[in-house]
């Protein structure tokens, strides 16, 4: 579903089990879709947390549109980590629906291969509106120059100034795209 007017019109009457058949994923959405006050925190990560209801490990480009959409309409989830590999072809789903969110505020990736899939590239629409951006956090990361560009066109489009820290930890920045 390329549109969000699709994701729209089937919004209010969509179950959870016809996106994603995990139910600790399908209780993420839930929480996202009905805006749920305590739910402040959330991880993409490739694997099941058993020990964590915050943790989300996408099936399909499907479900990650789902959760996209259903993030961008939240307006309390104030922190979301990437810990997710092998994201190739079902990022792009997700940056379409994140773009419209407005109340992250903190935003890590962390021992990832960034050089894999240009995911800043998809999320420049998502550094340009947020306007509560206040800490970035790039943890044991490898990435190249290309993604390194793309990082900085896309926070360099920012039309607000909310982002306060910026960190790199341990990252492994060379010459390979």
């Amino acid at each position: 579903m390329d549109n969000f007017h699709g994701y729209d019109a089937q919004a209010g009457t969509i179950k959870m089990s016809d996106i994603i058949s995990d139910e600790g994923n399908a209780e993420i959405l839930r929480r996202l879709k009905n805006n749920d006050q305590s739910f402040t925190s959330m991880w993409l990560c490739n694997e099941e947390d058993e020990w964590d209801d915050n943790v989300y490990f996408p099936e399909s480009a499907h479900d990650m549109g789902w959760l996209g959409y259903f993030l961008g309409n939240n307006t309390h989830l104030t922190n979301l980590s990437f810990t997710l590999q092998n994201y190739n072809g079902i990022i792009e789903p997700l940056c379409r629906g994140l773009k419209n969110n407005n109340s992250i505020q903190s935003l890590s990736f962390s021992n990832l291969d960034l050089s894999e899939c240009d995911i800043f590239r998809f999320m420049v629409p998502f550094f340009k509106n947020n306007n509560t951006l206040t800490d970035l956090e790039l943890a044991e990361c490898e990435m190249g120059a290309e993604v390194c560009r793309s990082l900085s066109l896309a926070l360099g489009g920012c039309k607000h100034i909310s982002l306060k820290r910026f960190t790199l930890t341990d990252c492994e920045i060379g010459d390979e795209p």
